[in-house]
């Protein structure tokens, strides 16, 4: 295996000396609690804003896409979060899975409603309004994501914090997606698109933007 150049682990080095040591119990329980902060802010935004709606869509079908959202997110997570190496995974796999993850989830979305093949449903009649309701809701459901990432992994990322910080923004976005799909009883193409599945690639692009400065390590 190709050990990191000798800049990068003096980098690496430099950012761990300058961090006070924790125990992994220490770290473990610290991650614990951000990861229910951030959930729970999620859930309570669904909650107030009056939970599950099935709307026209049978369970089958709104939980079908549902539950395929949440593992294409989860599984894009056990890459881009794993540390099978000091430097984590390459910049392209990142970057891949920050480009893939919003056009997959709305492939997912097509290709179950194509296979189930649910009554017919009505077409709703939706203003701008309601398309841009929808994405500020989902960017809404995001934050928590946002701010639990953006603590347990700053300035931990001496290769590529560009690319670490758009995988996140993706995650968190994929994860806000699954919950408005949740909340939202519209089940229609174009509204899923632009109120579910776009903001998931705004996100990504804010992440790319802001990740040098959110996960870069500082020499």
């Amino acid at each position: 295996m190709n050990q990191p150049p000798d800049e990068l682990r003096a980098r690496l080095e430099a950012a761990i000396a300058k961090r006070p040591s924790a125990t992994r119990a220490s770290y473990a329980k610290r991650r614990a609690l951000v990861v229910l902060a951030a959930a729970a802010l999620a859930l309570g935004l669904v909650a107030l804003t009056g939970g599950v709606h099935h709307g026209g869509r049978t369970p089958l079908l709104l939980w079908g896409v549902v539950g395929g959202w949440a593992l294409v997110v989860a599984g894009a997570a056990s890459v881009a979060l794993g540390r099978r190496s000091m430097i984590g995974p390459p910049t392209a796999v990142l970057a891949g899975l920050a480009a893939g993850l919003a056009p997959v989830l709305l492939g997912w979305f097509v290709l179950v409603h194509e296979v189930i093949a649910p009554p017919a449903l009505p077409e709703p009649s939706l203003s701008l309004a309601a398309h841009v309701g929808c994405l500020v809701m989902t960017v809404a459901l995001s934050f928590g994501p946002v701010v639990a990432f953006a603590i347990l992994r700053r300035g931990s990322d001496a290769t590529h914090p560009r690319a670490t910080g758009a995988v996140l923004g993706g995650l968190a976005g994929g994860i806000g997606s699954v919950l408005i799909d949740v909340h939202c009883p519209v089940g229609e193409l174009g509204h899923v698109a632009l109120g579910h599945v776009v903001p998931v690639a705004l996100l990504v692009a804010v992440g790319a933007l802001f990740g040098r400065r959110l996960f870069g390590v500082r020499g």
